[in-house]
């Protein structure tokens, strides 16, 4: 079932013991795990690491399934959440399908201090598809553009943007006026 193989998956990230516990396969999920959480996306030598943080969340989301565009026919290339409660890949994928904008709106550089919204070096936003008023999830990722989760939990994103200091995508490169 995905759910357990999704918990090795977030296992592997978080400790390696974990996995051991939860009696997952190691080895294999250890191969495959560095290759589905990286960027998808070729760095353009112009552009900034704010919008190649941009590219590479939506490159990941739209190759896992969660825009209006086909996922990636490459299984090996999808990564699965903390949990995913189906019992396919296909079902996986059904689920995710269409939940997300295809295109990001804000973007967090930097770590905040504790507040587990952007303890990442990246946090790109997306709008949900299916509601209004500005609920989003969030893409995370490293300083080196891979480890990207699409993390759990559903926020509002201007009232975030404000309070931490991410800006709207339009607004990336733009020099303060």
């Amino acid at each position: 079932m995905f759910v357990r193989r999704s918990l090795c998956t977030h296992a592997l990230a978080i400790a390696s013991i974990v996995p051991v516990l939860l009696g997952c396969a190691v080895a294999g999920l250890n191969a495959q795990q560095p290759r589905v959480r990286e960027c998808g996306v070729a760095r353009d030598s112009a552009a900034s690491d704010a919008r190649h943080a941009i590219a590479c969340a939506e490159e990941f989301v739209r190759r896992n399934g969660y825009t209006e565009a086909p996922p990636t026919t490459d299984s090996t290339l999808v990564a699965f959440e903390s949990i995913e409660f189906a019992d396919s890949l296909r079902e996986v994928l059904a689920l995710r399908h269409n939940a997300l904008m295809e295109r990001a709106v804000g973007v967090c550089i930097g770590k905040a201090d504790g507040d587990g919204l952007t303890d990442h070096a990246y946090t790109v936003i997306f709008y949900l598809r299916a509601t209004s008023g500005g609920h989003a999830r969030r893409v995370t990722m490293s300083a080196q553009f891979d480890e990207l989760w699409v993390q759990r939990g559903v926020f509002l994103f201007t009232p975030v943007e404000r309070r931490l200091g991410c800006r709207p995508v339009a607004e990336v490169d733009v020099a303060p006026g």
